[in-house]
C-alpha cells in the first residue's frame, strides 16, 4: 500500500511538472495561463473553459486531482501543446479568431471543433467559400421592438451585406457596405450562438442582433464578413501590412456596461446601456437598442479629452470630458473595481495619439436624444 501511494504522488508530481513546461503552461486554444486539465486523446494542456469542449470528444483529465499511469504521463511527454499546434494550426485563416481569456462560449467552441474534429487548419485545408467572403443563408434576427426573433435570409457577396424578408425577394430590405460593417460575437443577449452587427450609417450606430440554429453555421458568418473586410481593407490600403489588415477585421467592445449619466441642463442621473467601440462610446436606453440615445466621437488629451475623478459627485463617479461638454458618469454596479475598468477602458483611447478610425471632423461630436 506504500509502494502504492508513492507511485501515486510520484506520478501526480510528473505530470504536474510537465504542465509547467514552456508552452504547456499556457491553455493550448485560449492561452490562459497554468492550464490545470489535459486532453489525453489530443495531448495538450487546457484551461477549464475549454476543457468542457473537449469533453465532448475527447478523454479530459485533472491534472491535479485524478490518477495518472505512467503511460499517459509518457503519452502527455510525447505530445504537449507547442508539438499539437505545430501541426493542427499551421494554417489558420486570417478571418478565424482564435479563443482569448474571457471570450464567448461560440469562439471557444468552434474553433476547438474545428481544429480537432475538422481539421480545418492543417495545411491541406479545404477552399470553403465562406472564407472568401461569400456566404447565404438564414438567419434569426431580433426586431427593432427588441421583442421578437424572425428569420430572415442574409445574403454577403464580399462587397455588402444584404438581408430579405423571403428568400426570393428581389428587392432587399437592407445592403450594407462591408466597410461599414463591425461584427462581435461578444452578445449581451440570452441567445447561444449570437453575432452583434454594427453598421455606421451617416455617423450614427445601427445596430442588428442575430442568432443561427447551431455554432458553426454562426462561426461561419462572423469568419465570412472578416474575410470579406479582409479583400475590402487591402484594396482600399495597400499600404497597410498585413498585421493592420488582420487587426482592423472586427472589434470586439473594450467595455461595455450599465452606467448613470446626467443628460443635458439636468444632474438626474438616467441609467444607459453604455458600450465602447474603438474610439466611439455610445449609450442605449436598451442593451438590444437598434439605435443609441447619443454617441461621442472620443480624440487624444491634446484635443481636450480627459478623463477625471469625479468625488464631488460620488465616490464611485468620474466625468469625461470633452470640448463641448463634461460628462459626470456612475457605474452600474457602484464600486471601485467597476469604476477602475471604466476609467481605464476610456484613458485606453483618450492617451492615444490624434489619429483614430474616425475622421478628425468627428472628434467631440455628439448626438443625444435622452428624454429629461
Amino acid at each position: 500500500m506504500l509502494s502504492r501511494g508513492l507511485d501515486v504522488d510520484t506520478n501526480k508530481a510528473k505530470i504536474t511538472a510537465l504542465s509547467k513546461r514552456k508552452w504547456n503552461n499556457v491553455c493550448s486554444e485560449c492561452g490562459e495561463y497554468d492550464p490545470e486539465w489535459a486532453s489525453l486523446d489530443q495531448g495538450v494542456f487546457v484551461c477549464i473553459h475549454c476543457s468542457g469542449v473537449f469533453r465532448s470528444f475527447s478523454r479530459v483529465k485533472s491534472v491535479a486531482l485524478d490518477a495518472w499511469t505512467p503511460s499517459e504521463i509518457e503519452a502527455m511527454s510525447e505530445s504537449g501543446n507547442n508539438k499539437v499546434n505545430k501541426v493542427l494550426e499551421v494554417s489558420v485563416p486570417d478571418c478565424w479568431v482564435k479563443p482569448y481569456p474571457g471570450c464567448s462560449e461560440v469562439i471557444r467552441r468552434e474553433w476547438i471543433l474545428a481544429k480537432y474534429k475538422k481539421k480545418e487548419f492543417v495545411q491541406d485545408q479545404i477552399s470553403y467559400a465562406y472564407l472568401r467572403g461569400v456566404k447565404e443563408g438564414w438567419l434569426f434576427k431580433l426586431r427593432k421592438q427588441g421583442k421578437n426573433w424572425q428569420q430572415r435570409w442574409f445574403v454577403l457577396d464580399g462587397r455588402s451585406l444584404r438581408f430579405y424578408h423571403q428568400q426570393q425577394d428581389t428587392a432587399p430590405k437592407h445592403n450594407i457596405p462591408i466597410e461599414r460593417i463591425n461584427v462581435t460575437l461578444e452578445v449581451a443577449v440570452d441567445k447561444s450562438n449570437a453575432m452583434q452587427i454594427m453598421a455606421r450609417i451617416n455617423g450614427r450606430t445601427r445596430n442588428m442582433f442575430v442568432y443561427a440554429e447551431t455554432g458553426a453555421e454562426m462561426m461561419q458568418w462572423f469568419c465570412a464578413i472578416r474575410a470579406a473586410r479582409q479583400k475590402v481593407l487591402k484594396e482600399k490600403h495597400p499600404d497597410w501590412l498585413s498585421d493592420k489588415v488582420k487587426d482592423n477585421l472586427s472589434h470586439d467592445f473594450i467595455k461595455c456596461g450599465y452606467m448613470q449619466k446626467t443628460p443635458p441642463g439636468s444632474m438626474k442621473f438616467q441609467k444607459r446601456w453604455f458600450t465602447l467601440e474603438e474610439d466611439r462610446l455610445s449609450y442605449y436606453e436598451n442593451v438590444v437598442d437598434p439605435f443609441p440615445l447619443g454617441e461621442i466621437v472620443l480624440g487624444s488629451i491634446s484635443e481636450g479629452f480627459s478623463i477625471e475623478q469625479s468625488l464631488s459627485i460620488g465616490e464611485f463617479a468620474f466625468a469625461l470630458h470633452t470640448p463641448k461638454r463634461i460628462y459626470p458618469l456612475l457605474p452600474v454596479p457602484e464600486n471601485q473595481a467597476e469604476k477602475a475598468e471604466w476609467m481605464t477602458s476610456l484613458q485606453q483611447v483618450t492617451q492615444q495619439p490624434p489619429a483614430s478610425p474616425s475622421s478628425p471632423s468627428m472628434r467631440g461630436s455628439t448626438y443625444e436624444l435622452d428624454i429629461l
